[in-house]
């Protein structure tokens, strides 16, 4: 991956998925440790949890990422 997925989930988002939506390059560049999503269906929910877990996975030194 590069400089740009390491500082940015939403460019990792975009490249994996597609061009994200307004409200989910706001939840993926979002410090916030917990996140709750209200959305409709089928608007990328899933995919900004999995992005999300991916980047912290892949680029935090000893992260343990759980998703429920």
């Amino acid at each position: 991956m590069s400089l740009r997925h390491c500082l940015d989930p939403a460019a990792l988002f975009a490249d994996v998925v597609g061009d994200p939506d307004s409200w989910q390059q706001d939840a993926l560049r979002s410090p916030s440790k917990r996140q709750l999503y209200l959305a409709s269906r089928q608007s990328g929910k899933s995919s900004v949890a999995a992005i999300k877990a991916l980047h912290t996975a892949m680029y935090t030194d000893g992260a343990l990422v759980l998703l429920v």
